[in-house]
């Protein structure tokens, strides 16, 4: 009789750990797949923002540099202006599922900005450049004129609505609570200073 009972006590054990290592194992396996997705989605959303950043800065150097030359073809325009402002507004679009509709607002102003102004570009090409069948005169003379203030301020609210994402608060407090913190910095400034 006590050996049944002890059989019974051993398989109920065995049941209960192999169940309980199941679980334990099942858990944990979701556990990591969430952090691989997390992993992987995460890194996905920081490599656009990335780009848009990049595009962001290359697009608005490109105009603020054509705003003032003037460029002699629609070939030179869509080389030199055309693809920068269309690249930037790849990026955007790839990158804006991951926004909020603020920044979506903050980056849709620089979009617009970077249109007025490759436009304004546009229309200053030679005129054997345009379509025929377009008359300058039609056009108000804002049209042919970079908004530079709108340009500037704009990019500069991207910029920064971009940086808050690529480099938020808590890690810039992070880092400095991390390396102002450490034995080797606080050496070096008291060697400095004395």
């Amino acid at each position: 009789m006590d050996s049944i009972i002890g059989s019974i006590i051993a398989l109920a054990s065995a049941v209960v750990g192999g169940t309980l290592t199941y679980l334990y194992e099942r858990d944990k396996r979701k556990s990591e797949e969430k952090r691989w997705y997390a992993n992987y989605f995460l890194n996905r959303k920081i490599k656009l923002i990335e780009n848009l950043f990049v595009d962001l800065c290359d697009c608005h150097e490109k105009l603020l540099d054509y705003s003032v030359a003037n460029l002699e073809t629609l070939k030179d325009y869509e080389e030199k202006v055309g693809n920068y402002r269309d690249n930037f507004k790849r990026s955007y679009i790839l990158a804006s599922i991951y926004f909020t509709d603020d920044q979506k607002s903050i980056l849709k102003k620089s979009l617009g900005s970077f249109r007025q102004a490759s436009q304004a570009i546009w229309f200053n090409l030679p005129d054997s450049q345009l379509p025929k069948s377009l008359d300058k005169r039609s056009y108000d003379k804002e049209v042919f004129q970079v908004n530079l203030i709108k340009l500037h301020d704009t990019f500069d609210n991207s910029v920064d609505c971009l940086s808050s994402l690529l480099n938020p608060s808590f890690l810039r407090e992070y880092e400095k609570s991390t390396f102002n913190d450490s034995p080797r910095s606080s050496g070096s400034e008291s060697t400095e200073s004395g």
